[in-house]
């Protein structure tokens, strides 16, 4: 008995360690072919389940929420970390536009484009607008690898998504609602009073929780900077876990409580901050590999019209719309309003909330799932690759000391 579980185990470790390994040639390559590695890692699980025929099926629904709900508490609580308060004050305002109200003009903007550009059905449409909403900075800032982005647009860029994707989750959640058990206005009003009610809670359950760790990181006495390191991550997956037991917004919590400690933490502030990146990292990789297990590349051919045109009007015509307008009050240069308009890349939560549709068995679910991880991919292939020298020539890349 003992012996076959300590094979099993070891098989396991091999497993882990063939994919580590195999994620390090992944990035190395996709830096030689100056490719975003995000999608490299993404071409990887898709390539691989197309190859052997094994894909990540609905059963498996239920561990990889599990693995990406960890993955997006230490994302964005490294967000909120390592922008802290002070910064993302002074950005505040556009954070706040481009977060909450970009992302319902966002959603609005595409659902009515797919209604009635591409003949979609009202609640097909709607969730692949909402789940293509909410933006990601990991996926910005791994294109822009070696390079210093100057001014305030790496400051929104990551704020934004710090706000949009608990926004984009508690709004997807809503609409799976809406659409499989339908319901009129008063429907409508509950979800729209539920949604109010878990981003208060995930803002309150962000500080207090946030506040707390700060006290402990700064008063308690850890032996050294690697329980100090591990303390501060506890921070954020408590910050989420406990505020979405008080039906909050967990994501929210986590990034408000990057925000807190960032802020505040003082004590190994840089080592900690080295280490919730590689956390990060690491688990933004291991979302795409998995995600990238979820389909084959026969499951494009039927929608590939839709597939493209829904990348285009999101890339080409509703983010700038949504983000010129939302940033024209603000004093952000026109440059780096451009830039941020260009920069609003998907990455794996807009996935994830796609397969939210198909773990549900939405109407067109498997539809919603392809259009959106096309544009996802797509968007990381394009504008990912275009962004460097687009901040090049606005005059906001530099490279970065060496």
């Amino acid at each position: 008995m003992i012996e076959h579980l300590v094979h099993d185990a070891a098989r396991f470790t091999l497993i882990a360690g063939g994919l580590l390994t195999l994620t390090v040639l992944v990035a190395w390559a996709a830096r030689r072919a100056r490719i975003p590695a995000p999608l490299a890692f993404l071409a990887v699980g898709v390539l691989y389940s197309s190859a052997t025929g094994y894909t990540l099926e609905v059963e498996s629904g239920d561990w990889l929420i599990t693995i990406g709900t960890i993955a997006l508490a230490i994302i964005l609580f490294e967000g909120g970390f390592h922008g802290g308060w002070s910064r993302t004050r002074a950005v505040l305002g556009p954070v706040l536009g481009m977060g909450l109200l970009g992302t319902f003009a966002t959603a609005a903007l595409m659902a009515m484009a797919g209604h009635w550009l591409l003949g979609l059905s009202w609640g097909t449409a709607s969730l692949i607008a909402i789940a293509l909403a909410p933006t990601d900075p990991a996926t910005v800032f791994s294109v822009l690898a070696g390079q210093q982005l100057r001014g305030r647009a790496g400051e929104v860029l990551e704020g934004e998504s710090g706000v949009n994707d608990p926004v984009g989750i508690a709004l997807m959640l809503g609409a799976l609602e809406l659409v499989l058990h339908g319901g009129g206005s008063g429907a409508l009003a509950e979800v729209a009073l539920g949604f109010g009610t878990e981003l208060v809670i995930g803002i309150t359950g962000g500080v207090v929780v946030g506040l707390a760790g700060n006290w402990v990181l700064t008063h308690a006495p850890l032996p050294n900077q690697a329980v100090h390191a591990s303390a501060a991550l506890a921070v954020g997956l408590l910050a989420l876990g406990l505020t979405a037991q008080l039906h909050g917004s967990g994501f929210l919590a986590a990034f408000v409580a990057g925000l807190v400690v960032g802020e505040r933490d003082v004590r190994h502030h840089a080592e900690t901050e080295d280490v919730l990146s590689v956390a990060a990292n690491l688990g933004e990789t291991t979302m795409f590999l998995l995600l990238g297990l979820t389909i084959t590349i026969s499951a494009f051919d039927d929608s590939v019209l839709v597939e493209l045109v829904t990348f285009v009007l999101l890339a080409f015509l509703v983010r700038p719309i949504v983000t010129f307008a939302v940033l024209a009050p603000s004093s952000l240069p026109r440059s780096e309003q451009a830039f941020v308009a260009w920069g609003g890349l998907r990455g794996a939560v807009p996935i994830l909330l796609a397969f939210f549709a198909v773990i549900e068995g939405a109407p067109d679910a498997q539809l919603v799932y392809t259009v959106v991880f096309v544009a996802v991919s797509l968007g990381v292939l394009v504008q990912g690759m275009t962004m460097p020298a687009l901040g090049r020539r606005l005059g906001l890349l530099e490279e970065r000391d060496r």
